[in-house]
């Protein structure tokens, strides 16, 4: 008996040292704990800070986290205070149910969606928020489940992820929270190049998750501003344009007769140049159309007079 201890001592040692070497030589890079089932949001959320009071946050998909640009929101709204709380994935399902989380922990005054008909999809993402707030506020002790396979896998991709930002899987988050693509060097895909989305890829449940959103926000006064993102110009097509005008239309009723603000920036000419694919931009195109954002949503209020 004592010699099966001894051997099966053994080896469990020799399993067991190669892989804490390994997480031991890339102590920057192990992946997040694992507390939803996608691996992009449960980066975000390794990232948070202890929360405090933002006069701004972003939500939404990679739309937000990727078209958004931080410097020019900061320099636009005149604010140190703001935060991009976005993740590949997000349908508007999930941000109805994430929304007063932030709320809560944050205390915006204005919540800024980046969004297109992608955002409307069917929901995938699988999380409690009851855990999402207690590891936002404690952390997730990540070293107790480390031999799982999923934190070697990704602890590999980070190493990648952490340090690029000229690749779609790119997680290097900027001082705020966003991502921005690299123009110069980044790795254009052909068939992203080329790919669009339409309105009969909706899941209606959406629509209803942004009307209880909306309502949610204007109860807590607490500005929401969508902004709808282009796509290439050569992929606005007439069935484009009629899908993503019937799309706006519906969300513009919902957001704006609850207080908010819809800027439709879906049909502007952009050159090629500034996107990374048919619908995510580089760091060149996020400042132009982030810029744009503002000076709409600057102009709705000025012809308010309430700004």
């Amino acid at each position: 008996m004592k010699k099966f201890i001894i051997k099966s001592s053994f080896f469990a040692i020799l399993l067991v040292t190669p892989l804490l070497f390994f997480y031991l030589q890339n102590a920057p890079f192990i992946a997040a704990y694992q507390i939803t089932n996608s691996y992009s949001f449960n980066e975000k959320l390794k990232w948070l800070t202890p929360p405090k009071k933002m006069e701004i946050i972003a939500i939404g998909s990679s739309m937000s986290l990727n078209n958004l640009s931080s410097s020019s929101i900061i320099s636009g709204f005149k604010t140190e205070k703001y935060i991009n709380l976005s993740s590949w994935g997000l349908k508007i399902k999930d941000l109805e149910l994430l929304a007063p989380l932030f709320a809560k922990l944050y205390n915006p005054t204005i919540v800024i969606c980046a969004s297109n008909i992608m955002d409307f999809k069917h929901p995938a993402i699988q999380y409690d928020i009851k855990e999402i707030e207690n590891h936002i506020l404690d952390g997730g002790n990540v070293y107790t489940q480390l031999f799982k396979k999923y934190y070697y896998n990704h602890t590999n991709k980070n190493k990648l992820n952490y340090l690029n930002n000229n690749i779609y899987t790119s997680l290097r988050f900027d001082n705020y929270g966003g991502v921005p693509f690299d123009k110069l060097n980044f790795k254009v895909e052909k068939f992203r190049w080329g790919l669009t989305h339409s309105i009969e890829q909706v899941d209606e449940q959406n629509y209803d998750a942004l009307m209880r959103l909306s309502k949610f926000l204007k109860k807590q006064n607490i500005l929401f501003l969508v902004a709808q993102t282009p796509i290439r110009t050569h992929l606005q097509t007439h069935k484009y344009k009629t899908d993503i005008n019937t799309h706006i239309q519906r969300v513009r009723k919902i957001v704006e007769q609850n207080g908010g603000i819809v800027v439709n920036l879906a049909n502007i000419d952009l050159p090629d140049q500034y996107f990374a694919d048919s619908t995510h931009l580089n760091d060149v195109g996020a400042t132009y159309f982030t810029n744009l954002l503002i000076t709409k949503y600057k102009e709705r209020f000025k012809s308010s007079g309430s700004l």
